[in-house]
């Protein structure tokens, strides 16, 4: 059964209200970028689809939809789909990609892809209810026959989706809802003016009409509807009220009640016309004064009632954001936008918002433009190059799965970042290679917490490596629909995404991937994928209930913020592989993710135990501490605010990890002798050709806590000679090398030092002064070739490193 309406300027709405509700709304084109609300702005522009009524930019579908409820409603939360369902879903929606079946003469008018996602999830939501597919198959059909396309009578071929028609209603593909119901005897009926898709269902004989229980009755029978609820004709009590429903209209009277909050009280029989409670957080938005009137405390003309109840004026309204009310007046940041608060509405205006890709676990992408797929691959594959046309490329990062001795399972990540097509980075064991090019652009690598960072300021293009199989790039906005590969060509449309290398052309995961497998090695596509838990039925239920903590309330001041359920997908992914080593690698992997983009909006998750993915920092505390050691600590969002007598910008990332903390009569971490100090020093030098940050004192040994293991204590022997430190300026000749240093900055994850003696010539100039933060700076011309490179290698983790190089 449906509910038809169209409006003058031609917009179409349709409602099924039987088996399931479903809402289908037309607009015509003239309408682009009018409107507003959950079926977003229609302006083709896919990344703004999500816009609050408060005009943020949510991240969160919740958060998103509830934005825009009217009335009191009860919060929900979906659940997530278990595996078993979930087969069951795709195996039952097959009937709309099925070229030998009924629907098959529509595939070349609407994409089955797209109704075959809906079908699945329409299933997972409803517990794999037949009647559920039956909407879903329905919908499909529905928008065929929009396409002027007729299936014909597909129900007779599914057994579970007739529809009987009860007390002699007639079932027919093209029912007209016009002077049909009961709502329809209180006036005219707007639905017998709408020209619309066929309606398929069972309709009402002649004199009767049909009520909420899809029943066919007299007039005198049709019932009357409040707050939701269905009322038969007759008498009723309502909140100690007595009401009356005859004919579809219920009418009530009762006492007045006691108002409070500056509210006044309405009785409807008093009331000329019914009474609407208009609230701050739908100023501008227009109020029907059809529905049935109801007595109440209301304020009064001209006011709106505030998110604490009060009766306030337009200008003084206030503004809700994420569960916390604002004042007119105060400002909130979210992740791309600044906002203020004024007269109960957000004013925004847009920051700088990089894009970011990122991609983990066994083949879990998110692009630039936020669109989450699957491929996993195990040949080295192009993620983002600016070489997407004629001339050459800038800069690429490429990628190669690394697997386990499960060959279909990823251990790692190989990463290769090249710019200018002279210098290339490898993130493996952080090989650096760098050929002759003195117009190489300067990067700098810096261990951060958990994580391996690559910035190049002057491309605006950043790596962040766990070390493992998680990488994230972010790009400046100068880069927008100027890159291609894996991670999409950053263009705020996520459905163009997925390209063929060359044509450009728009396909599936499977075949648009492969397109951008690199030439050498030679590697064979990926013709069809098996997930984990399809391999290892028997972690499913194992695999759901460890990844339900993304969903429980350890995580619940995030939900608001960021969209648990894609995370929770690629978990139950990544957790099925429990046959290896790695459900804990790659549970605590996919459970990071989340709790780092929860981070990024500001909400810090105390998710890590001893027992769950641990992370240990107290081994770096000297048992036996003066007072310019530091006491490091887990930051389980990065330590922004710490003072470093070097750049700060490593540190301005939110990621987690061990942080240094200094006591407030020495604010300052020197990061080369790994102290803390009063003040800094700088070197005054001419422009260097490279900067590079020496350590004056031997490193301390690093550990690294396996989430299931406890870390084992090595200790790397060094030199015991320490040598002063010093400065050195010299004019430059040529262009060195990359230099590998010795960074302060701990970390449990292992790494390699690389110590590189050099031949430098005799200091020119030696310029030494008090300064707040500047690093140690040295800058070396060598004339002569460095001797070889020694290389330390201890058997257990040594001290992180942080390399800067140009």
């Amino acid at each position: 059964m449906y509910v038809q309406v169209q409006t003058s300027f031609g917009m179409k709405i349709q409602v099924q209200v039987k088996p399931k509700l479903q809402l289908y709304i037309t607009l015509p084109e003239s309408e682009k970028g009018t409107v507003r609300g959950l079926c977003g702005n229609y302006n083709d522009d896919t990344t703004d689809d999500f816009t609050a009524s408060n005009n943020i930019r949510e991240s969160s579908v919740q958060t998103f939809a509830r934005s825009w409820t009217l009335g009191d409603c009860a919060d929900g939360t979906p659940k997530p789909c278990s595996s078993d369902v979930e087969k069951v879903a795709q195996r039952d929606c097959d009937h709309l990609r099925d070229f030998g079946g009924v629907f098959a003469k529509c595939h070349d008018y609407v994409p089955r892809e797209q109704y075959y996602e809906a079908c699945v999830n329409i299933l997972c939501n409803c517990d794999g209810k037949k009647e559920c597919l039956c909407v879903a198959l329905s919908n499909y059909a529905k928008a065929c026959a929009s396409q002027g396309i007729t299936v014909g009578d597909w129900r007779k071929d599914m057994e579970d989706c007739m529809e009987p028609c009860d007390n002699g209603l007639q079932f027919g593909y093209d029912m007209r809802s016009c002077n049909s119901t009961c709502l329809s005897l209180t006036g005219s009926d707007p639905t017998c003016q709408v020209e619309d898709a066929p309606i398929e269902g069972c309709g009402c004989t002649d004199g009767t009409y049909l009520n909420s229980d899809n029943t066919c009755v007299p007039e005198t029978e049709c019932s009357c509807h409040y707050h939701g609820h269905t009322l038969t004709p007759g008498s009723h009590v309502i909140e100690n009220r007595k009401c009356n429903c005859k004919d579809g209209k219920l009418t009530c009277s009762g006492e007045q009640k006691v108002c409070t909050k500056g509210k006044i009280f309405v009785q409807c029989y008093k009331s000329s016309k019914n009474p609407i409670q208009r609230k701050c957080d739908s100023l501008n938005t227009e109020f029907s004064t059809d529905k049935s009137c109801e007595s109440g405390c209301y304020c009064p003309e001209g006011q709106y009632e505030d998110h604490n109840g009060f009766c306030v004026s337009p200008e003084n309204c206030t503004c809700l954001y994420s569960g916390v009310v604002y004042t007119s007046g105060q400002s909130v940041t979210s992740t791309c936008q600044a906002c203020t608060c004024k007269g109960g509405e957000w004013e925004c205006v847009d920051k700088l918002c990089p894009g970011k890709c990122e991609v983990y676990g066994n083949g879990h992408y998110q692009t630039f433009d936020s669109k989450w797929y699957h491929f996993d691959g195990h040949c080295q594959y192009s993620l983002v190059q600016d070489n997407c046309g004629s001339g050459s490329g800038t800069f690429s990062v490429t990628a190669e799965s690394v697997p386990c001795c499960d060959e279909k399972l990823t251990c790692s990540r190989r990463i290769i970042l090249t710019l200018q097509g002279n210098v290339t980075l490898k993130l493996d064991d952080l090989e650096v290679i760098e050929y002759d090019n003195d117009t190489a652009p300067q990067y700098t690598v810096h261990t951060i917490g958990l994580h391996t960072v690559i910035s190049v300021p002057s491309l605006d293009v950043s790596l962040i490596w766990d070390k493992h199989t998680r990488l994230s790039i972010i790009l400046g906005e100068r880069w927008k629909n100027k890159v291609c590969g894996l991670c999409g060509n950053y263009n705020n449309n996520e459905k163009d995404d997925l390209q063929i290398q060359g044509s450009m052309e728009k396909a599936g995961v499977l075949p648009a991937a492969n397109s951008w497998k690199m030439p050498t090695p030679s590697c064979s596509d990926v013709v069809e994928e098996q997930f984990p838990c399809e391999r290892f039925s028997y972690c499913s239920n194992w695999a759901e209930r460890r990844c339900m903590i993304l969903s429980s309330d350890i995580f619940k001041d995030c939900h608001t913020k960021v969209d648990y359920t894609p995370y929770f997908r690629a978990c139950l992914k990544e957790t099925c592989a429990c046959n290896w080593g790695g459900p804990f690698l790659g549970f605590c992997t996919a459970v990071a993710a989340y709790a780092e983009a929860c981070c990024e909006e500001g909400v810090s998750v105390k998710w890590r135990t001893p027992e769950r993915c641990p992370v240990y920092c107290d081994y770096y505390n000297k048992q036996n501490q003066d007072s310019s050691d530091p006491t490091w600590h887990y930051e389980l969002c990065g330590n922004p605010e710490i003072k470093t007598c070097g750049e700060n910008k490593p540190f301005s990332r939110k990621l987690e990890g061990c942080y240094p903390r200094c006591p407030d009569d020495m604010p300052y971490f020197d990061e080369n002798t790994r102290k803390c100090s009063k003040e800094c020093w700088q070197t005054t030098t001419p422009e260097p050709t490279t900067t590079t940050v020496s350590p004056t004192t031997t490193p301390e040994p690093t550990t690294t806590v396996s989430p299931t293991t406890t870390p084992e204590l090595t200790t790397t022997v060094s030199p015991t000679t320490t040598p002063e430190p010093t400065t050195t300026t010299v004019s430059p000749t040529t262009t060195p090398k990359p230099t590998t240093t010795v960074s302060p900055t701990p970390t449990p994850e292992p790494t390699t030092t690389t110590v590189s003696p050099t031949t430098t010539p005799e200091p020119t100039t030696t310029t030494v002064s008090p300064t707040t933060t500047p690093e140690l700076t040295t800058t070396v011309s060598p004339t002569t070739t460095p001797e070889p490179t020694t290389t330390v290698s201890p058997t257990t983790t040594p001290e992180p490193t942080t390399t800067t190089v140009s």
